[in-house]
């Protein structure tokens, strides 16, 4: 059979992912977690340098073909005490770049913002399940597994049925022979969550590197070329920052400056901060001097600007509601809401979620942002399904965190948290508009996970001004007469802080 004949363009969309080959992911790889994530060489007398976590907990090193297994590398995983399992995941060197990038960012992430979520010995079997079911992978039996296989039955992920101490494998047919992905018995489930995420996804390949043995099996394009230098990027928690950091809300007659981007609201129990070097901060407590029962939102500096002002809106207008109406609903935890419409916002953009014995944990469509919020549930219920974390109520706050983008960010909400606070943020980070940014520094590997159209050009301040003028010196168009415009009273505020919050 003739070889198909590829395009000549230097960049390519392959799919499915799976018989992409490995391309540069692996230098991707490492370079992210030094550069991003802080790993750094780390010799040992019985093994060539490797690359450790800043919290010595894990470690990146080569594993080499001595007992029969393909050469690759292995990441693994123990608290400095030992009061936990260990865990690895391996990958063979054939695998595709995007698959361990993917699940190391996750991995790397987690250790920074969240460090004992890697310690939760649990498989992720569901959540990967319902991310590969949606992608038209099947499920079936064979020889006491279950085994999820990919729709051109070239990639199956393998779990036993009867040994819990057997590990998850991920494997698929390679240019020679396959690849392969193990996941231990004690890796922690957000991580083979991630990496079926990747899976779904396309990849980015130059010519050379599409695998001649799959040619006639695989999609390829041209990568789409980008409308311009200015472009509007969605979705929004992959465009990375804007031109500026996150600020805290501008004076006004509820914020009140305090110093160098500092504010507090006029009734003193509100306080946002911005610095360059920590990114926002937020307090609030129900009474000023009140500490143990304050909550508190946090965003990194590289923290997309229009999330955090988009969700410093909201703030804004459920303390303007509770000053107008003597209410508490800003300060004081609620429990109107359940944790599903908490999250509804996410689960509405196509991100999938799965309960572990924790927390509801969700991940993006690609595996490049992710959420969790813990449902409560895990001393009393420790195999709580979905469904089960979606209707219970929220009661320790939340934890939002996204990976991938440039400038990795992470957004916190504690515990405490209102309920319609944590909807705003998940509405925010959800929002569909697109976010303008320069084209030239979004990374290769997001270009098949972000959606581009082209921006109108920056007008400079004269430009503007006049265009403003121009638009007020049109004459007006002709409409009804109206009412006299009012001012809200206290029931539009509230009407305004639910409409926004649902």
């Amino acid at each position: 059979m003739k070889e198909p004949v590829l395009p000549i363009d230097p960049d390519l969309l392959v799919r499915p992912l799976h018989l992409a080959g490995p391309g540069s992911g692996t230098d991707d790889m490492i370079a992210a977690l030094a550069d991003h994530f802080g790993w750094r060489l780390h010799s040992t007398p019985h093994a060539d340098p490797i690359l450790r976590s800043p919290q010595q907990m894990a470690w990146l090193g080569r594993r080499f073909d001595f007992f029969g297994d393909s050469p690759g590398w292995e990441v693994a995983f123990s608290n400095p005490m030992w009061t936990r399992e260990p865990w690895s995941v391996d990958f063979d060197d054939a695998t595709p770049g995007e698959i361990p990038a993917t699940v190391l960012s996750a991995l790397a992430h987690r250790l920074e913002h969240s460090p004992g979520q890697a310690f939760h010995p649990a498989p992720g079997w569901e959540g990967a399940l319902a991310v590969l079911r949606e992608g038209g992978w099947a499920l079936g039996q064979r020889d006491g597994h279950d085994v999820l296989l990919a729709p051109d039955r070239l990639a199956a992920l393998t779990r036993s049925l009867h040994d819990e101490g057997a590990p998850t494998v991920l494997t698929s047919a390679a240019a020679s022979g396959t690849w392969k992905v193990t996941f231990s018995p004690h890796a922690p489930g957000f991580l083979l969550h991630s990496a079926a995420a990747a899976l779904l996804r396309p990849a980015v390949r130059s010519a050379d590197q599409v695998p001649a043995a799959h040619r006639e099996r695989m999609s390829v394009e041209p990568l789409p070329p980008l409308p311009g230098p200015r472009v509007l990027v969605s979705p929004r928690y992959l465009a990375g920052p804007g031109a500026r950091r996150p600020q805290p809300p501008s004076p006004s007659a509820l914020w009140r400056a305090t110093g160098p981007g500092k504010v507090v609201s006029s009734c003193g129990r509100v306080r946002v901060e911005g610095k360059p070097e920590d990114g926002l901060l937020a307090w609030v407590r129900p009474h000023p001097l009140d500490f143990n029962a304050e909550w508190r939102a946090s965003f990194t500096p590289n923290t997309p600007g229009e999330i955090t002002d988009a969700w410093l809106d909201f703030l804004t207008d459920s303390v303007a509601a509770d000053l107008d109406l003597g209410t508490e609903a800003t300060f004081i935890q609620d429990a109107d809401m359940t944790l599903g419409e908490a999250v509804e916002p996410l689960l509405s953009a196509g991100w999938s979620a799965y309960s572990d014995t924790t927390c509801l944990r969700l991940v993006a469509p690609g595996g490049y942002a992710s959420a969790s919020i813990p449902h409560g549930r895990a001393k009393d219920f420790p195999r709580t399904t979905t469904a089960e974390a979606l209707a219970s109520s929220l009661r320790w706050g939340a934890d939002f965190a996204a990976t991938g983008a440039p400038g990795r960010w992470h957004a916190d909400l504690s515990g405490r948290t209102p309920t319609h606070l944590v909807r705003a943020l998940a509405a925010a980070v959800a929002d569909p508009d697109p976010l303008p940014r320069d084209s030239g520094r979004i990374p290769k590997q997001l270009l098949t996970s972000v959606r581009f159209a082209a921006a109108s050009p920056e007008l400079s301040p004269t430009a503007a001004a006049s265009r403003v003028r121009s638009l007020h010196a049109a004459p007006p168009a002709h409409t009804a007469p109206t009412s006299p415009q009012r001012s809200p009273g206290p029931t539009d505020l509230s009407a305004r802080r639910a409409a926004r919050t649902r």
